[in-house]
């Protein structure tokens, strides 16, 4: 499903920013920053709140994942020590 919701938004970046490059244009840094910067342009001004919805988003699955290898690091340690 997330791959699905990423795939989206990269042909929607693709299709807003096909014909004008904004790397070359000096509209952003680099082009790392693309994705950032049409989250702000686009997204924002139709929803207001969809910038701080992505951040929060990118957070809770970066802490997710950061659970699941603490466990799993846990659960090994626990395992290695009792046997």
């Amino acid at each position: 499903m997330l791959k699905i919701l990423f795939i989206f938004c990269g042909i929607a970046a693709f299709v807003f920013y096909y014909g004008c490059d904004p790397v070359l244009s000096r509209a952003v840094p680099n082009s790392a920053h693309l994705a950032s910067n049409w989250i702000v342009q686009v997204l924002s001004n139709k929803i207001p709140s969809l910038a701080g919805i992505c951040l929060a988003s990118l957070i809770t699955f970066s802490m997710s994942q950061h659970s699941i290898g603490i466990v799993s690091l846990k659960s090994l340690i626990i395992y290695d020590v009792i046997k």
